[in-house]
Protein backbone atom coordinates (compact mmCIF):
# COMPACT_ATOMS: atom_id res chain seq x y z
CA UNK A 1 0.00 0.00 0.00
CA UNK A 2 2.75 2.29 0.91
CA UNK A 3 4.65 2.00 -2.06
CA UNK A 4 1.60 2.39 -4.30
CA UNK A 5 0.95 5.46 -3.25
CA UNK A 6 4.47 6.82 -3.13
CA UNK A 7 4.71 5.80 -7.10
CA UNK A 8 1.12 7.50 -7.61
CA UNK A 9 2.62 10.50 -5.97
CA UNK A 10 5.79 10.93 -7.53
CA UNK A 11 4.19 10.35 -11.50
CA UNK A 12 1.27 12.55 -10.38
CA UNK A 13 3.93 15.47 -8.89
CA UNK A 14 5.96 15.00 -12.39
CA UNK A 15 2.75 15.33 -14.29
CA UNK A 16 1.77 18.61 -12.22
CA UNK A 17 5.62 19.97 -12.79
CA UNK A 18 5.52 19.68 -16.49
CA UNK A 19 2.32 22.26 -15.94
CA UNK A 20 5.03 25.26 -14.34
CA UNK A 21 3.44 28.65 -14.85
CA UNK A 22 0.50 27.07 -16.09
CA UNK A 23 -0.64 26.47 -12.13
CA UNK A 24 0.32 30.14 -10.59
CA UNK A 25 3.41 31.58 -9.44
CA UNK A 26 7.04 30.05 -9.26
CA UNK A 27 6.95 29.51 -5.78
CA UNK A 28 4.31 26.31 -6.39
CA UNK A 29 6.25 24.68 -8.71
CA UNK A 30 9.48 25.08 -6.50
CA UNK A 31 7.25 23.54 -3.41
CA UNK A 32 6.31 20.89 -6.00
CA UNK A 33 10.00 20.19 -6.92
CA UNK A 34 10.56 19.61 -3.37
CA UNK A 35 8.29 17.45 -2.40
CA UNK A 36 8.91 15.76 -5.67
CA UNK A 37 12.51 15.44 -3.83
CA UNK A 38 11.51 14.09 -0.99
CA UNK A 39 9.46 11.11 -2.27
CA UNK A 40 11.97 10.55 -4.80
CA UNK A 41 14.73 10.23 -1.65
CA UNK A 42 12.24 7.71 0.12
CA UNK A 43 11.42 5.51 -2.88
CA UNK A 44 15.19 5.03 -3.49
CA UNK A 45 15.80 3.96 0.02
CA UNK A 46 13.24 1.39 -0.09
CA UNK A 47 14.44 -0.14 -2.87
CA UNK A 48 17.88 0.88 -2.25
CA UNK A 49 19.17 -2.88 -2.31
CA UNK A 50 18.51 -3.31 -6.25
CA UNK A 51 21.50 -0.81 -6.38
CA UNK A 52 23.98 -3.89 -5.20
CA UNK A 53 22.83 -5.89 -8.30
CA UNK A 54 22.85 -3.61 -11.14
CA UNK A 55 25.89 -5.15 -12.70
CA UNK A 56 24.14 -8.65 -12.99
CA UNK A 57 20.56 -7.11 -14.00
CA UNK A 58 22.46 -5.11 -16.64
CA UNK A 59 22.67 -8.50 -18.23
CA UNK A 60 19.49 -10.14 -16.73
CA UNK A 61 16.67 -7.41 -17.11
CA UNK A 62 18.84 -4.59 -19.43
CA UNK A 63 15.67 -2.95 -20.42
CA UNK A 64 14.53 -2.51 -16.75
CA UNK A 65 17.80 -0.96 -16.07
CA UNK A 66 18.80 0.80 -18.89
CA UNK A 67 15.42 2.67 -17.76
CA UNK A 68 16.11 3.00 -14.18
CA UNK A 69 19.60 4.30 -14.92
CA UNK A 70 17.68 6.89 -17.52
CA UNK A 71 15.37 7.79 -15.29
CA UNK A 72 17.85 8.73 -12.45
CA UNK A 73 20.11 10.25 -14.33
CA UNK A 74 17.47 12.63 -15.60
CA UNK A 75 16.34 13.30 -12.55
CA UNK A 76 18.78 13.90 -10.44
CA UNK A 77 19.89 16.45 -13.27
CA UNK A 78 16.74 17.89 -13.46
CA UNK A 79 16.63 18.51 -9.01
CA UNK A 80 19.96 19.83 -8.87
CA UNK A 81 19.85 21.93 -11.65
CA UNK A 82 16.65 22.88 -10.17
CA UNK A 83 17.54 23.70 -6.56
CA UNK A 84 20.70 26.35 -8.38
CA UNK A 85 17.92 28.41 -10.57
CA UNK A 86 15.52 28.51 -7.62
CA UNK A 87 14.11 31.85 -6.88
CA UNK A 88 11.59 31.21 -4.47
CA UNK A 89 12.67 29.30 -1.88
CA UNK A 90 16.44 29.07 -2.21
CA UNK A 91 19.32 31.27 -3.76
CA UNK A 92 22.52 30.60 -4.41
CA UNK A 93 24.60 33.87 -4.84
CA UNK A 94 27.95 32.06 -5.05
CA UNK A 95 26.34 29.62 -8.21
CA UNK A 96 25.12 33.03 -10.24
CA UNK A 97 27.24 32.20 -13.10
CA UNK A 98 25.81 28.56 -13.10
CA UNK A 99 22.33 30.12 -14.12
CA UNK A 100 22.83 29.96 -17.69
CA UNK A 101 23.74 26.33 -18.17
CA UNK A 102 21.75 25.10 -15.25
CA UNK A 103 18.63 26.91 -16.68
CA UNK A 104 18.92 24.94 -19.94
CA UNK A 105 19.70 21.44 -18.13
CA UNK A 106 16.84 22.08 -16.24
CA UNK A 107 14.57 22.70 -19.20
CA UNK A 108 15.69 19.80 -21.03
CA UNK A 109 16.39 17.00 -18.51
CA UNK A 110 12.19 17.46 -16.92
CA UNK A 111 10.89 15.87 -20.18
CA UNK A 112 13.78 13.43 -20.00
CA UNK A 113 12.49 12.23 -16.57
CA UNK A 114 8.93 12.38 -18.36
CA UNK A 115 9.82 9.83 -21.00
CA UNK A 116 11.70 7.44 -18.56
CA UNK A 117 8.77 7.51 -15.54
CA UNK A 118 6.85 6.61 -18.26
CA UNK A 119 8.82 3.66 -19.81
CA UNK A 120 10.01 2.73 -16.34
CA UNK A 121 6.02 2.17 -15.67
CA UNK A 122 6.16 0.41 -18.48
CA UNK A 123 8.58 -1.99 -18.08
CA UNK A 124 7.35 -2.77 -14.44
CA UNK A 125 4.15 -3.32 -15.74
CA UNK A 126 3.40 -6.67 -14.12
CA UNK A 127 3.80 -5.13 -10.99
CA UNK A 128 1.12 -2.73 -12.01
CA UNK A 129 -1.27 -5.69 -12.81
CA UNK A 130 -0.52 -6.85 -8.95
CA UNK A 131 -1.05 -3.41 -6.88
CA UNK A 132 -3.49 -1.31 -8.66
CA UNK A 133 -7.34 -3.32 -9.03
CA UNK A 134 -8.04 -0.98 -11.75
CA UNK A 135 -5.48 -3.07 -14.21
CA UNK A 136 -6.36 -5.53 -13.28
CA UNK A 137 -9.87 -5.37 -14.18
CA UNK A 138 -8.32 -4.58 -17.97
CA UNK A 139 -5.82 -7.21 -17.68
CA UNK A 140 -9.26 -9.50 -17.38
CA UNK A 141 -10.86 -8.00 -20.16
CA UNK A 142 -11.48 -9.88 -24.17
CA UNK A 143 -8.35 -9.52 -25.78
CA UNK A 144 -9.89 -7.16 -28.24
CA UNK A 145 -11.22 -4.79 -26.08
CA UNK A 146 -7.50 -4.74 -24.37
CA UNK A 147 -6.27 -3.51 -27.69
CA UNK A 148 -8.86 -1.10 -28.51
CA UNK A 149 -8.06 0.54 -25.66
CA UNK A 150 -4.43 0.29 -25.90
CA UNK A 151 -4.87 1.61 -29.28
CA UNK A 152 -6.81 4.82 -28.09
CA UNK A 153 -4.18 5.59 -25.66
CA UNK A 154 -1.42 5.10 -28.41
CA UNK A 155 -2.97 7.26 -30.99
CA UNK A 156 -3.97 9.80 -28.75
CA UNK A 157 -0.83 9.58 -26.85
CA UNK A 158 0.94 10.12 -30.44
CA UNK A 159 -1.13 13.04 -31.31
CA UNK A 160 -0.36 14.81 -28.31
CA UNK A 161 3.14 14.21 -28.09
CA UNK A 162 3.23 16.02 -31.80
CA UNK A 163 0.44 18.65 -30.49
CA UNK A 164 3.00 19.52 -27.11
CA UNK A 165 5.83 19.66 -29.23
CA UNK A 166 8.03 16.89 -27.10
CA UNK A 167 10.05 15.72 -29.30
CA UNK A 168 11.39 19.06 -29.78
CA UNK A 169 12.61 19.30 -26.36
CA UNK A 170 13.58 15.54 -26.13
CA UNK A 171 15.64 16.34 -29.16
CA UNK A 172 17.18 19.88 -27.72
CA UNK A 173 15.75 21.38 -30.45
CA UNK A 174 13.78 24.30 -28.72
CA UNK A 175 15.42 26.20 -25.94
CA UNK A 176 12.44 27.34 -24.18
CA UNK A 177 9.23 26.14 -22.90
CA UNK A 178 6.22 27.10 -24.99
CA UNK A 179 2.65 27.27 -22.57
CA UNK A 180 -0.57 27.99 -24.40
CA UNK A 181 -2.56 29.99 -21.54
CA UNK A 182 -5.48 29.41 -23.39
CA UNK A 183 -5.31 25.50 -23.33
CA UNK A 184 -8.04 24.16 -20.41
CA UNK A 185 -5.46 22.54 -17.56
CA UNK A 186 -7.50 19.24 -17.88
CA UNK A 187 -6.56 19.28 -21.68
CA UNK A 188 -3.03 19.35 -20.88
CA UNK A 189 -3.40 16.98 -18.24
CA UNK A 190 -4.54 14.41 -20.46
CA UNK A 191 -2.71 15.49 -22.84
CA UNK A 192 0.62 14.67 -20.66
CA UNK A 193 -0.75 11.49 -18.77
CA UNK A 194 -1.75 10.03 -22.49
CA UNK A 195 2.09 10.85 -23.79
CA UNK A 196 3.37 8.66 -20.46
CA UNK A 197 0.43 5.74 -21.29
CA UNK A 198 2.31 6.19 -24.98
CA UNK A 199 5.59 5.35 -23.84
CA UNK A 200 4.41 3.07 -20.66
CA UNK A 201 2.64 0.34 -23.19
CA UNK A 202 5.33 1.08 -25.65
CA UNK A 203 7.80 -0.24 -23.38
CA UNK A 204 5.25 -3.02 -21.92
CA UNK A 205 5.01 -4.47 -25.26
CA UNK A 206 8.72 -4.47 -25.57
CA UNK A 207 9.00 -6.25 -22.08
CA UNK A 208 6.80 -8.94 -22.96
CA UNK A 209 8.61 -9.74 -26.78
CA UNK A 210 11.75 -9.91 -24.54
CA UNK A 211 10.40 -12.11 -21.89
CA UNK A 212 8.87 -14.61 -24.88
CA UNK A 213 12.55 -14.74 -26.47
Amino acid sequence: MRNKVLCLGIFFIIILLMANQMLGPGLIHELLGMLLLILVIFHMSINRRWWQYIIPQLKTAPLKTLTTLGLTISIVLAIISGLIISRHLFFFKSLLSLMPVMRIIHHYSVYWVLLFTALHIGVHGYILMHQFNVFQRIHTLPTFVKAILALTVIGYGAYAFWYESLYMYLFFQMPYTYFDFNQPLGEFFLNYVSISGLFAIMAYGAEKVKNKN
